[in-house]
């Protein structure tokens, strides 16, 4: 059977009912693209069939492995001629800048579904130990973390976990569900809620706020992630960046556009206060230098 390009509006509505069954989950792929600037991860030979095991893809889908990479067959995929010829011309374009041995090829890959990415969990296809987020069908490696990084999480999860009202909880790097994405953002707090938990993670209906802390992962998190979250629709995005110590905060997201982004990004600097909103509502004031205090006590010693 042939994948073809389907709708969100189609996604969203195969896929809005209640808890589904990862394996009876649609089978609905994205669209093919070209890779973004992005640690990808390669595939094995194991892996690849085993996905087909998984049923993630069949034999037959215009998909084949060459050197860890998944690759679309252009001439099986269902496109129309203008647009193969500028998938041609963009090829060829990216061709002559393409240098590097470690970053995929400048042909279009195949992208996953969130359906085919809870497939690949079920079967355990990766284990524990494979650091990996999917993000707008993309299989993402996830960067290692300093100490700095990782210190700064662990004051947030105190600092917030103090100020939230009841109905809200905190999550710290565990998984929401997008209709595209499963990213595993550094904190989130979402809604406490009795049905579904144990069986899925929480979607952009119950999210209020999530929070990347940006160090090496600054400009991932200001454009991949971002945009993974304003086409989600989620209301609120801090990144805590410590490179440049401050808080940037995205709110007003542009939801399913061409470029998805957040339209509104205010910046909060150490001695200023910036609000925790929660459904619109103002529930604490926190002084930012609260939020970068460990970046802050490493410059001053």
């Amino acid at each position: 059977m042939t994948s073809v390009s389907l709708t969100r509006s189609a996604v969203r509505a195969a896929t809005q009912a209640s808890v589904v069954p990862f394996a009876m989950e649609p089978r609905v792929h994205p669209r093919p693209d070209f890779p973004p600037d992005l640690p990808l991860r390669r595939i094995s030979v194991d892996e690849y069939h085993r996905m087909i095991d998984a049923a993630v893809f069949d034999e037959d889908d215009p998909v084949e492995m060459l050197e860890g990479w998944l690759f679309v067959k252009l001439d099986k995929y269902p496109w129309s001629k203008d647009e193969l010829d500028a998938i041609l011309r963009e090829s060829d374009e990216r061709s002559l800048h393409c240098d590097s041995r470690s970053k995929p090829p400048p042909y279009p890959l195949w992208r996953f579904s969130v359906a085919d990415y809870h497939r690949m969990i079920e079967g355990g296809i990766f284990g524990e130990n494979d650091r990996l987020e999917l993000l707008r069908g993309w299989l993402v490696s996830k960067m290692t973390h300093s100490p700095l990084h990782d210190d700064t999480i662990e004051d947030l999860d105190e600092l917030l976990r103090s100020l939230l009202p009841p109905g809200w909880r905190l999550r710290v790097q565990s998984a929401i569900t997008t209709l595209d994405s499963e990213p595993e953002p550094d904190l989130a707090i979402v809604r406490t809620q009795r049905s579904g938990r144990g069986v899925r993670h929480p979607g952009p209906e119950s999210i209020g706020l999530v929070i990347e802390v940006a160090d090496s992962s600054l400009r991932q998190d200001r454009t991949e992630k971002g945009a993974t979250y304003a086409v989600a629709g989620i209301v609120e995005y801090w990144i805590i960046n410590l490179r440049q110590k401050q808080v940037e905060v995205l709110t007003e997201p542009s939801g399913e556009t061409e470029s998805p982004q957040f339209t509104r990004t205010t910046i909060f600097a150490p001695g200023q206060t910036m609000p925790l909103r929660l459904d619109g509502q103002t529930m604490a004031n926190i002084n930012v230098s609260d939020l970068l205090q460990r970046t802050l006590a490493v410059d001053a010693e």
